[in-house]
């Protein structure tokens, strides 16, 4: 039941509904429409209603000049800003442009458990080191430890103690605790596997950072300058030279997708890796990329076929924390992130193995499986360079004043499914000017040949 003044909110999506194949306008919401439609005191309302209803889009670019202000000669941008520009330019525009926000409920939001995650691993991190504990010295009921006096100094500081206030979000933040638990101690135990050693936690790059931006010279003169913060970098010192591994958490399920890669919707790792690199290089060269990851704060969950012992059980949901990511093809790196690919032949990969840490499976002879995600040194590079040119045609084109809706579709996934902004952007299915950008799945090897085919050109 509801009030006519109630109603007439949801009766404009019901009117629209009315234009779709798949679905009718229901019998009570044309009753509805009959009765604002006759009464003089509604007129006006359902006017606009069937105004907006037929209204033609105008896509509109920013004058060079509002642009000038808005952003100036030079753009101080992040990676994750620009990705989000690349999904949908209108969205950007509104959320760092006109700064738009979402009245602020007093509830939990998925944002806010992101955040959560990461803080209390930057605070797991800091504990570590202010204690100076090893990390391939720590034990489980260390780690425990410290992950739950992270969460207590943390929690109460999210959206005003929220996570105390309901017994479904105590529930949540006990949640939280073993997510978090169970994280740090993986994370732990792929260092304890591997010869990599943490460098550093949240390494920031940017003005007043530990690294400087990153410097994008654009065509019309004007300068993108990159900040970001690195969650973790670990090192591996192997023969005069450093390999340098980047991990990103993610609280979803990130994978790390070429086809993202090359419509620009996936650049953080690699620019981080770059930045890195790039203000760490020493002489001789011989500073490398060695893997860049995502790591996903997650519950996972198995399906069990048969009877499992508990050693079973953990090693399967250890497997499923596995990160994604790309290792760089070289064995001492491959080695050096799990020991299970250690062999008694210098230079060779143990037969017949797979990672439960990285993305890496060996077959017979010691050589890599098609699946295993490495890459050459050449090919890392090229990536990197690949990444800032994405970046850079994502700036000219936000500096060229763009801010029309235009979301992207890969298979049934768009970024308007999460968009606080839909109801303001005017992107509608129904109209011819309203079209998805349609992307296809790109595989290694289709990856591969375009940007061959791009350096050709």
């Amino acid at each position: 039941m509801a009030t006519a003044k109630t109603a007439i909110h949801f009766l404009g999506e019901e009117m629209r509904n009315h234009f779709l194949p798949e679905k009718m306008m229901q019998d009570v919401w044309k009753d509805a429409y009959s009765y604002y439609n006759t009464t003089a005191l509604w007129k006006r309302h359902i006017t606009l209603l069937k105004k907006g209803l037929f209204a033609k889009e105008v896509t509109e670019h920013l004058s060079k000049k509002t642009v000038s202000r808005l952003y100036g000669k030079t753009f101080l941008s992040s990676v994750s800003r620009l990705e989000r520009f690349s999904a949908c330019p209108f969205a950007f525009f509104a959320e760092y442009a006109l700064k738009a926000k979402e009245r602020k409920l007093y509830q939990l939001q998925i944002p806010d458990l992101g955040i959560l995650f990461h803080e209390v691993m930057e605070y797991f991190s800091k504990e570590l080191s202010e204690q100076n504990i090893d990390w391939k010295a720590l034990n489980q009921e260390q780690s425990d430890q410290m992950i739950e006096k992270a969460v207590q100094e943390t929690a109460p500081k999210l959206s005003n103690q929220i996570l105390f206030d309901t017994a479904g979000n105590r529930y949540l933040l006990q949640r939280l605790k073993r997510i978090s638990k169970r994280a740090a101690w993986t994370l732990a135990q792929h260092v304890q596997m591997g010869d990599f050693k943490p460098y550093g936690a949240e390494i920031g790059f940017g003005i007043e950072q530990t690294l400087p931006p990153i410097v994008i010279q654009l065509q019309e003169g004007e300068k993108l300058l990159l900040n970001g913060k690195i969650d973790r970098v670990d090192i591996l010192d192997k023969d005069g030279k450093r390999y340098v591994k980047v991990i990103d958490y993610k609280s979803g399920s990130k994978e790390f997708d070429y086809t993202d890669i090359f419509y620009g919707l996936q650049l953080q790792l690699l620019i981080y890796l770059d930045a890195f690199l790039e203000n760490n290089h020493q002489q001789d060269d011989i500073i490398k990329p060695g893997a860049v990851f995502y790591f996903r704060m997650q519950d996972p969950s198995i399906h069990i076929k048969k009877e499992m012992s508990a050693e079973e059980i953990y090693a399967a949901l250890f497997r499923e924390l596995r990160m994604s990511g790309l290792v760089l093809d070289n064995v001492e790196v491959i080695q050096g992130l799990d020991h299970i690919f250690e062999s008694d032949e210098e230079g060779t990969l143990a037969e017949n193995k797979t990672s439960s840490i990285i993305p890496v499976s060996v077959k017979s002879k010691g050589v890599l499986k098609e699946t295993a995600q490495v890459a050459s040194e050449e090919n890392y590079k090229k990536l990197m360079a690949f990444a800032k040119q994405k970046a850079k045609e994502a700036g000219e084109a936000l500096l060229s004043g763009e801010i029309a809706p235009s979301p992207y579709r890969k298979k049934d996934q768009t970024p308007c499914e999460y968009c606080v902004y839909h109801s303001i952007c005017r992107f509608d299915t129904l109209s011819a000017e309203s079209q998805y950008r349609l992307i296809q799945p790109i595989n290694r090897k289709t990856f591969w040949e375009m940007i061959l085919k791009q350096e050709k050109q």
